[in-house]
């Protein structure tokens, strides 16, 4: 329930029940639970009246938290992908995305290797899609970095022009070598 109607609901039962302010502040704790009831507790000393701690309540839970489409689809993976999975999903729930266009956005923040595997068969929900990026990005950090070719074994171009084969090295079955077979022999 939303902070404005439950106190919407106290005060009408408070109403009905004769109940005025002073009555309201003295014993709303005990109708509060949780992180309202905490906030509460800490705000006693800064609030002097019924309506003070209304508006603290609604501004404290209700208070809006400015998101908007490009701080959604802008957000791209750094360094943690739980803390980027949950900073994301947040951000998308709040702006009231569908749960689809919210895995779409997520992916869209991937390195763009793993933004094409998750786009082959794409997750079917915010599990799904955590698991699948986890094991990804855990494939990729434990694949080799590529070498730079086998520039060790051939630090030059392979190809016809100028490079011949070791001279030892014969055809099956013909006896000329590789550098008489390259110059026309």
């Amino acid at each position: 329930m939303r902070i404005e109607a439950w106190l919407e609901y106290f005060n009408n039962a408070c109403k009905i029940s004769n109940k005025d302010n002073d009555w309201k502040m003295l014993n709303i704790s005990k109708y509060l639970k949780g992180s309202a009831l905490t906030h509460y507790v800490n705000s006693c000393l800064n609030i002097s009246n019924f309506d003070d701690l209304c508006n603290i309540l609604i501004e404290n839970f209700l208070k809006p938290n400015i998101v908007n489409l490009s701080d959604f689809s802008q957000h791209q993976l750094r360094n943690n992908l739980d803390e980027y999975f949950h900073q994301k999903l947040n951000c998308g729930r709040q702006l009231g995305l569908s749960p689809q266009l919210i895995l779409e956005g997520l992916t869209d923040g991937m390195p763009t290797n793993i933004k094409q595997l998750m786009t082959i068969n794409p997750p079917t929900s915010p599990t799904e899609w955590l698991k699948v990026a986890t094991r990804l990005m855990k494939t990729q950090a434990a694949k080799p970095e590529p070498s730079k070719g086998n520039q060790a074994a051939y630090p030059f171009p392979l190809g016809r022009a100028g490079i011949a084969a070791p001279p030892s090295f014969t055809y099956p079955n013909q006896q000329k070598t590789n550098k008489s077979l390259i110059d026309g022999d």
